[in-house]
């Protein structure tokens, strides 16, 4: 074999080689989507496989943020809360998930429904007054 097919051979080789790495370098690779855990309205945030819900709790009022991986805000079919058993519906406001005379003192299960008929539920801990 010449000397000029073998670094051809040697060059491809380590291009094949190294190109499943590609993918994690540089901005937008494919895991950024899911190091972005930032609180964005002073909530608490919760993942759910590909999806996020953040809850905020001020004033009696419970506000949830429903996100896809990339912090893209999704409108979901419905939502709900339980709190102490106690199940409450939520309502779409604009550009969250709202409840009204919501007392806590402890954990707080949110449901949500997507429009593809995805099921997200997680609890957050306002045990401590958090929001």
């Amino acid at each position: 074999m010449s000397s000029l097919r073998w670094l051809a051979a040697l060059a491809v080789g380590g291009f094949l080689f190294a190109s499943p790495f590609l993918r994690y370098s540089g901005a937008g690779h494919a895991g950024e989507s899911h190091m972005n855990h930032e609180a964005r309205h002073g909530g608490q945030l919760g993942m759910i496989g590909d999806h996020h819900i953040e809850a905020v709790l001020r004033d009696r009022t419970l506000e949830a943020f429903v996100s896809d991986a990339k912090r893209v805000p999704i409108e979901p079919r419905s939502g709900s809360i339980k709190v102490d058993g106690r199940e409450q519906s939520l309502r779409w406001v604009g550009y969250r998930l709202l409840a009204h005379s919501v007392v806590v003192e402890g954990d707080v299960e949110i449901r949500v429904v997507l429009d593809d008929g995805t099921r997200l539920a997680t609890t957050f801990d306002f045990s401590d007054g958090d929001t």
